[in-house]
């Protein structure tokens, strides 16, 4: 079983220290910047948590606009139907976690003890060191523009949306 992400500064830095030596930032085929593993991890071992700043979904959606006004790429996890973690300025190296249809990784959204919204990746399966580590974004459907999938994998649902 998952065990939780930090809920105390000692915590914090070691999720940091147990990042730094699990996955490394480089360019990837799927797009742009990916994640990948520097060692084998075991299936369900905590990878990284996605590190933000904790918003409202009506402060992130207005974010997204001004960020995508000035070309500016945004990372933004939405928690639920109120709360976002925005790592467009500030976060871990998780926000360069691509999307994929069939991911490495599953995500849990967990609370502290001040019901702080924390989100924690997972390792879904065994993972060798190089392989990219992607998750299901899981955006919502919407009618109108479609965002291309461009993970490659078997069962491709060729759109994010």
């Amino acid at each position: 079983m998952p065990t939780a992400p930090p809920t105390s500064t000692h915590s914090t830095v070691h999720t940091i220290l147990v990042e730094a030596l699990t996955a490394s930032c480089c360019l990837t085929g799927i797009h742009g910047w990916g994640i990948f593993a520097l060692r084998s991890i075991p299936q369900d071992s905590l990878v990284a948590e996605y590190r933000g700043e904790i918003v409202r979904n009506s402060m992130a959606d207005h974010r997204e606009t001004q960020y995508r006004e000035g070309g500016q790429d945004c990372y933004l996890f939405r928690v639920n139907d109120d709360v976002v973690v925005d790592s467009t300025n500030c976060g871990g190296i998780s926000r360069f976690c691509n999307h994929c249809c069939m991911p490495s990784l599953y995500t849990r959204v967990i609370n502290d003890a001040n019901n702080n919204p924390h989100v924690a990746f997972y390792a879904k399966t065994d993972l060798k060191p190089g392989q990219e580590l992607t998750f299901d974004y899981r955006f919502k459907e919407e009618a109108g523009d479609k965002v291309r999938c461009e993970c490659g994998a078997p069962n491709c649902k060729g759109s994010l949306n």
